[in-house]
């Protein structure tokens, strides 16, 4: 019954991270794409997660996309330290994702022991 609980918790709290990490992803490509159109395509066309401008391909563009995920966790683009809100939404996508981790990962240790 307890590791019912734990396990609806940790996918509770998963989920609206993860939601939260999408949005704030989302919102740093939209910035990139309307502000910064040369370094959008530069970066290979990246689409958001729940967001996608209608000149993304399907192959380079998720690549793009995928590949900034990890790039934009340690390193800040320049067109994205002119805005504070950029600053901030990459900030956030990065609490988010490290919070996101720790919570499933912490989560299936408390399920692992249990067994």
């Amino acid at each position: 019954m307890t590791t019912t609980i734990v396990i609806f918790v940790v996918l509770i709290i998963g989920t609206f991270g993860l939601l939260h990490i999408f949005l704030t992803f989302d919102n740093v490509v939209r910035f990139e794409y309307t502000k910064n159109r040369e370094a959008w395509e530069a970066d290979g066309r990246p689409h958001g997660f729940l967001w996608r401008p209608p000149e993304c391909t399907l192959f380079r563009s998720t690549w793009a996309t995928h590949r900034l995920t990890l790039v934009w966790l340690f390193k800040t683009p320049f067109w994205a330290s002119e805005s504070s809100i950029c600053k901030k939404n990459l900030v956030h996508f990065r609490i988010y994702f490290i919070v996101w981790h720790i919570v499933i990962i912490g989560g299936l240790f408390l399920v692992a022991s249990r067994f």
